[in-house]
């Protein structure tokens, strides 16, 4: 009984430190997916106008994306060593899906590199060229965290590879494109990173409006920033409404974890806005519901719903943590709502600086920074956790895919991990900050309203000249 209680003391210590690692990576990756996609969109909408201004905010964005990238890069490393030393049994399952994958990646990363280093300093090309290098590296990206997220969606349901000997492989990444849950998956993870990144320039742009510098260009990346938003999050919701209906027919467990259904019956169809579920009791202690709403996710004339006792019975593992991705969905779907209403707002009215009710509006766009990040963490954890105890459904539980390390290096590793991450987090912050401090230095036409008119005109000109571009001037 010790050993075991020992056993998994070292299960949760590894959990704990895969979990932060896994979702500290996710701070970075999403937003370098959609600062490129954004920069692309903004690049190509300045051609078709031939206006600048979005051209000059995609520059400025430059420099954000490429921070962002090299921390990806930096924290994707620790996820595979870990794989290795602290989930042993999983690495031996899956070494043939993971192995053409990170092949295909290995492929990929030069074309990556290259098209980063061209995008970032390359900016003294024709724009059309420019535009061309952006939107390919934008596709590049999508294309890459695509494949990594087919092996995502085949941990949720293991469909689509042959298992040999208790392994599982594939030929080729090509082998799981037409999983059942790819399409969504992945239009829902790139669709959210794209809200991401037009919050973080709708945030920017506002920071300027508010301290009166660049207004033409703030004004116009601001528009721009929020229609490309708003898009971004209706796409989330299409996708998320078409991953609903996929977790039915798939994933019951998560999707009764969801919506905390514990009974199989007529009140299935209950939207719970707020719940206090107690697993051990298998019961909710509160509800506060809509009644008939959870239709408008699934048809539940047609898709019979199970609830989780059901589920339970049929279950040798258990049941998923159901407070945890109970509260976790509703944080994200919250969040969604705020900066749906947050970019409608900025929409309908362009916000003035010069009126109490337009720097009210700009205020709560730079405080909603953080919405973007809750969204996409808080819908990891119920990607994640929604699918426990299993790591592979039905197949490896997550105490079977553990490797042989103790609680205690797992948690010192888990130290190790915050420290350097709080270091790195700083820097990331430290960098950003100094950057938009600088302004939008590549707007010529807004210099000189910046230089004091007591101010010689050489000196002033020398200013200019030593005032710091941003990326590749």
């Amino acid at each position: 009984m010790g050993s075991s209680a020992m056993q998994y003391s070292d299960v949760d210590a590894s959990r704990l430190l895969f979990g932060f690692t896994a979702a500290y990576h996710f701070l970075f990756v999403p937003l370098t997916i959609g600062l490129m996609a954004l920069m692309a969109a903004f690049e190509g909408w300045s051609l078709l106008t031939g206006r600048p201004a979005l051209r000059q905010v995609a520059r400025f964005l430059s420099w954000p994306f490429v921070i962002n990238f090299i921390c990806g890069v930096l924290t994707g490393y620790p996820l595979r060593s870990q794989i290795e030393l602290h989930w042993a049994g999983y690495a031996q399952v899956v070494q043939g899906i993971v192995g053409p994958v990170f092949a295909f990646e290995a492929q990929v990363a030069p074309v990556l590199f290259t098209l980063v280093a061209v995008v970032a300093l390359g900016w003294h090309l024709k724009p059309m060229l420019h535009f061309l290098a952006s939107t390919a590296l934008a596709v590049v990206l999508v294309v890459q965290s695509t494949a990594i997220l087919m092996i995502n969606a085949w941990m949720q349901w293991p469909e689509g590879a042959e298992f040999v000997g208790g392994q599982a492989r594939i030929a080729s990444v090509t082998d799981l494109a037409g999983h059942p849950l790819v399409a969504p998956k992945v239009l829902h993870t790139i669709a959210g990173a794209w809200v991401l990144a037009g919050m973080v320039a709708v945030a920017i742009c506002a920071w300027f409006r508010l301290k009166h510098r660049h207004a033409e260009v703030a004004s116009a990346g601001l528009r721009g920033a929020a229609v490309f938003c708003l898009v971004s999050l209706v796409i989330t919701a299409l996708a998320g409404h078409w991953s609903g209906e996929r977790l039915v027919r798939y994933q019951p467990m998560k999707f009764a974890a969801i919506e905390a259904l514990w009974e199989t019956d007529g009140r299935n169809a209950d939207f719970l806005v707020a719940a206090v579920p107690d697993r051990s009791a298998q019961h909710n202690r509160f509800e506060l519901a809509v009644p008939g709403a959870l239709g408008w996710v699934v048809d539940t004339r047609e898709t019979p719903l199970q609830g989780l006792k059901a589920l339970a019975r049929d279950s040798t593992a258990g049941l998923p943590n159901v407070g945890l991705v109970f509260w976790s969905f509703r944080a994200m779907l919250v969040a969604w709502g705020l900066m749906t209403v947050l970019v409608l707002l900025v929409l309908w009215r362009t916000p003035d600086p010069q009126r109490r009710v337009g720097r009210t509006l700009l205020r709560a766009c730079v405080v909603a920074l953080p919405l973007p990040w809750i969204a996409i963490e808080a819908g990891w954890i119920v990607c994640e956790s929604g699918r426990q105890p299993w790591v592979i459904t039905g197949v490896l539980t997550t105490a079977q895919a553990a490797g042989k390390v103790p609680a205690a290096e797992a948690m010192l590793h888990l130290l190790l991990a915050v420290e350097l991450g709080a270091v790195m987090l700083w820097v990331n912050v430290k960098l950003h900050l100094a950057h938009v401090r600088r302004g939008l230095s590549l707007v010529p036409q807004e210099v000189p309203q910046e230089v004091p008119q007591e101010v010689p005109a050489g000196l002033a000109a020398a200013g200019r000249r030593s005032h710091p571009a941003v990326l590749g001037g």
